[in-house]
């Protein structure tokens, strides 16, 4: 019996371990690239199947959730739609926002609804929701929560086309986010940040007199961490893509990229393509090379812009 008990909480404490690292993450200064760590498709698929084995419905409704965040970055709408459609358990989310403790202070279903509706809906309308929920958080104390709401709120204007409000909102942003050490709360938006970021960051070193040194040193790390910025801007899919590479991808990077788009993990492409985990492996790394992209969601996200994948 003792055995079965102890068995059962090791496990429960993996997979706990685990759910909990994945809010852990978003919130740490890590030098890892963004979206580089929980966004592996074979870490949540392995974190799904656990969260089922053990009846952990968080867990399962958390690695949905950060699927989602994954193909949005992506570019890719209706997947990261299903996913969230998939991760809407309502006994789960309406626990966590009963939730008070800083720990609790996660990405939820309704964040990851209005990054969808960011991306792919119409910016402007989710202006006023977002504002209503900043104030509810505002009014809880939920610091993590309201910053991530305002950045969010930032990304609205700038997508919306109002420019000078959505300056003023990242630089509040990234004055609150510099006192408090985030990094990944920034990072996790994705390439799609870069732009307003780069923005507020040359207002800064326009006016360094009266800017806080400390200030603009986070700002250009931020900065650096997004890559270089030749892709960033939104444009056209596939204008011309020839020039846009250096040097071509070969068919089989373009499959390999293709599979990645549609959730593959590193051992499910090997098998797919019949090939050894190294030999895709290399091909990830003279991908990332080739599009100047710092992880595998960027590189799909900039595969789609260039209309090599759709």
């Amino acid at each position: 019996m003792w055995g079965n008990s102890l068995g059962w909480f090791i496990s429960f404490l993996i997979v706990a371990g685990t759910a909990a690292g994945l809010a852990y993450v978003q919130r740490q200064d890590h030098p890892t690239p963004a979206t580089a760590l929980v966004s592996d498709p074979q870490t949540l698929a392995e974190l799904e199947s656990l969260g089922h084995v053990r009846h952990l419905p968080r867990v399962v409704a958390s690695a949905r959730l950060e699927r989602s965040r994954m193909f949005v970055l992506q570019g890719n709408g209706p997947a990261a739609r299903d996913e969230l459609q998939r991760a809407d358990d309502p006994s789960v989310w309406d626990a966590v926002a009963r939730q008070q403790r800083p720990a609790q202070e996660v990405d939820d279903l309704f964040i990851g609804c209005l990054r969808l509706d960011l991306h792919f809906g119409d910016a402007k309308s989710i202006v006023s929701r977002i504002d209503a929920e900043w104030r509810r958080a505002m009014a809880s104390e939920r610091r993590y929560r309201t910053l991530k709401l305002r950045l969010l709120l930032a990304m609205a204007f700038h997508r919306s086309g109002d420019r000078r409000r959505a300056i003023d909102e990242m630089a509040v942003a990234l004055r609150e986010a510099c006192r408090e050490g985030f990094v990944r709360l920034l990072l996790d938006e994705g390439v799609a940040l870069a732009p307003l970021l780069r923005r507020v960051l040359a207002e800064l070193e326009a006016n360094a007199s009266a800017s806080d040194p400390i200030l603009v040193a986070y700002a250009q790390g931020l900065s650096d961490q997004f890559g270089p910025p030749a892709f960033e801007e939104e444009g056209t899919p596939g204008d011309d893509t020839a020039e846009a590479l250096a040097e071509p991808l070969t068919a089989k990077e373009v499959r390999v990229l293709q599979l990645l788009a549609e959730g593959y993990s590193n051992s499910a492409m090997a098998e797919k393509l019949f090939l050894s985990d190294s030999t895709v492996r290399t091909h990830l790394r003279n991908i990332n090379t080739k599009l100047k992209s710092r992880s595998r969601t960027q590189a799909v996200a900039m595969a789609r812009r260039l209309g090599v994948i759709r």
